[in-house]
């Protein structure tokens, strides 16, 4: 039997309204894969006959001579604006290619945190900063500690960069604790790697050591990096499904007065089927004040001199109680940015990017046989100033976080699994095209 008019009209009908609704994905907005320009294989060699003018300034190029980026290091000001580098000898990478150039993050690539200091500790600690020599670690036995000694090996943005101190000679000096560096060789090589994959430089797998006051035999052994490593418990506490919502009107002060990572602005005990807390969530304003004259770290993101940021965004936590951490849900960062999607920055929450998915305004992390969902709406930015990469960047000053837990069989990891996207925040892209994540995990069924 033949179709009428009557209802070739109706599906034609049907595929305009279909067509109407239906968002084509075009290669704008469908998901990729992020890559890094290939870097040209080079080597070079420096010797500092008086260390204390040592300064060397390297361009790391394309394969086809395009600029990416600059490598600087020196024991004296580096940026112009007053900032004196940490240790005996330090280096600074950044990129210079406008293409590849970060929304955010730290000025220096080889920083590693995703934004150049520690949640919630301006001061951070500098003898842990491979970027930051110090004489103590090219001399002696703790010379030869690999990564933190007189070899160092960073990979990141598809390339492997390797610094080598050599003919190292220290002079002695009394007014000083240790002696003074005074001579030196380096050889700076970089190649290639497609493997490394992070905007900034991926984690050493050694620890590092302290110095000779703190740890005065911490070099004596090679001890490999225990940052990322997760200590999977025997089983899961089985817990209740709970729900609840903050509000909070983020540059409030926090109820004794202060922001800061041992005073939770928000805080609820999740409870398991025996009714005792079985774990706690909390979360906490990621920025504090700042002088409007002050040059700090505030939280994660960086103030320049007159200007000050009163908020960079939310962190949450995931604490067994009665400890202080580790935090579950910061235990897998993403493998670009090395940030964690418990931190939400202002602009994450701005416009469309609030819903790029599982980086915007819902989140969620599966781990510990339950599923934690958090959904963020009532947001209000406040003013809006340029960062130090040229950007806008806005305060955020008020956000509702609805959080839902539940018992999820099937979530049998020790840490949150890999989401299908990564993060855009720290790479040269914006939230309009999603990223894949190469360390994604398959969903469930």
């Amino acid at each position: 039997m033949g179709r009428t008019g009557g209802d070739m009209e109706r599906r034609l009908l049907l595929v305009f309204l279909v067509a109407l609704i239906v968002r084509p994905v075009t290669s704008e907005t469908a998901p990729k894969r992020l890559s890094w320009p290939a870097v040209a294989a080079q080597q070079h060699s420096y010797s500092f006959r008086d260390a204390s003018k040592a300064r060397l300034s390297m361009t790391i190029r394309s394969r086809t001579g395009r600029p990416l980026y600059l490598l600087q290091c020196a024991n004296t000001d580096l940026s112009g604006e007053g900032e004196v580098m940490p240790g005996d000898f330090a280096c600074w990478l950044k990129a210079t290619d406008p293409g590849i150039v970060s929304r955010i993050g730290p000025e220096n690539l080889l920083s590693p945190t995703p934004f150049g200091g520690s949640r919630f500790d301006d001061s951070g600690d500098d003898v842990h900063d491979r970027e930051s020599v110090w004489v103590w670690q090219l001399i002696g036995k703790c010379g030869d500690y690999p990564d933190f000694g007189r070899q160092r090996v960073f990979r990141l943005r598809g390339m492997k960069l390797t610094m080598v101190f050599r003919n190292v000679q220290t002079s002695l000096d009394d007014d000083n604790v240790y002696p003074a560096l005074k001579s030196f060789d380096l050889s700076v090589s970089v190649h290639g790697d497609e493997t490394a994959i992070s905007s900034i430089a991926a984690p050493s797998p050694f620890d590092a050591f302290g110095s000779p006051e703190s740890d005065p035999h911490g070099c004596e052994s090679v001890k490999t990096n225990t940052e990322e490593r997760v200590q999977v418990p025997s089983h899961y506490p089985a817990i209740r499904k709970t729900e609840f919502s903050f509000k909070f009107p983020v540059d409030a002060p926090a109820p004794n007065g202060s922001n800061n990572s041992d005073n939770p602005v928000w805080t609820r005990s999740i409870l398991g089927e025996d009714g005792r807390a079985a774990y706690e969530f909390s979360c906490l304003d990621d920025g504090t004040p700042v002088s409007s004259t002050a040059t700090v770290i505030p939280g994660p993101r960086y103030a320049k001199e007159g200007i000050g940021i009163v908020n960079s965004g939310i962190w949450c936590r995931l604490l067994e109680p009665g400890t202080k951490g580790p935090n579950l849900l910061d235990l897998t960062p993403d493998p670009y940015s090395r940030t964690s999607r418990a931190e939400v920055f202002p602009d994450q929450l701005r416009g469309a990017c609030a819903d790029y998915p599982e980086w915007g305004n819902q989140r969620s992390f599966r781990l510990h046989g339950m599923k934690v969902t958090m959904f963020m709406d009532e947001i209000k930015f406040g003013r809006t100033e340029v960062d130090l990469a040229g950007f806008p960047s806005p305060d955020l000053i008020g956000v509702k976080i609805h959080v839902t837990v539940a018992p999820d069989p099937l979530a049998t990891s020790p840490a949150p699994e890999q989401v299908k996207y990564a993060d855009w925040s720290l790479v040269p892209t914006t939230c309009h095209r999603p990223i894949l994540n190469p360390l994604a995990v398959t969903p469930s069924p």
